[in-house]
């Protein structure tokens, strides 16, 4: 507080301040981070922190402007592209969602190996198909080579190629993966299942079931 005091609009102490607040009253520290904004309205630090704590506390609505901003005035930074595009995506701003989440798909791109691509081509995919453009959503599913959403993703891809019956291309997709651990291999035997129960091939797909449980009796999800 102190060192606030000597320097005011310094982020750092601002936001040790508010840190310190929140562990005994949340209120407290987003009404410290408010005034501090109100004041300063440059610190891009504590925005960023006073937007997140609001998402966290789910006022959701009052978080997207300060997000807004934030992408506007740092449309380079691919972690805030993907926080407000996730944000807009929540309360239904679909149009901003779509913008935020593609431009985050871009600045991933550029960087191999980037995590926030993935994330953001993942939720990108399911924008585009509640919007009916399936061949985009796939595109998008495809292109997840990696990291906690590249299951999700191909399951994603084979259900969508399953519904325009192209099964054995939805199945190929699944085969394809290699599960790192034992709840993505369920995940994986399930969407299979689907697959074959959707095609009317329902002793195959208690078979593969039976199966999987023989093979991993104490997996919950099976």
């Amino acid at each position: 507080k102190r060192a606030g005091e000597l320097k005011p609009g310094w982020e750092p102490p601002a936001l040790m301040q508010a840190q310190t607040l929140a562990k005994n009253s949340r209120t407290d520290a987003l009404a410290f981070m408010k005034g501090f904004l109100e004041r300063f309205p440059d610190a891009r630090d504590v925005r960023l922190s006073y937007a997140r704590m609001l998402v966290s506390d789910n006022q959701l609505a009052e978080a997207g402007p300060h997000f807004s901003r934030l992408s506007e005035e740092q449309p380079h930074n691919a972690e805030i592209a993907l926080a407000a595009g996730l944000l807009y995506l929540q309360i239904s701003k679909v149009d901003e969602a779509e913008t935020l989440l593609t431009r985050a798909v871009e600045l991933g791109r550029n960087k191999s190996g980037r995590r926030d691509g993935h994330t953001a081509r993942y939720y990108l995919g399911q924008l585009l198909e509640s919007r009916k453009q399936v061949d985009k959503a796939m595109d998008q599913y495809r292109a997840i080579t990696t990291g906690d959403y590249y299951v999700p993703a191909k399951i994603r891809l084979a259900v969508l190629l399953g519904r325009q019956g192209k099964r054995a291309e939805a199945r190929a997709e699944l085969k394809a993966v290699t599960p790192g651990n034992e709840t993505q291999r369920a995940q994986l035997t399930l969407a299979e299942a689907d697959l074959m129960r959707e095609a009317k091939e329902h002793d195959a797909a208690f078979a593969l079931l039976d199966a999987a449980v023989k093979a991993s009796p104490d997996n919950a999800e099976l």
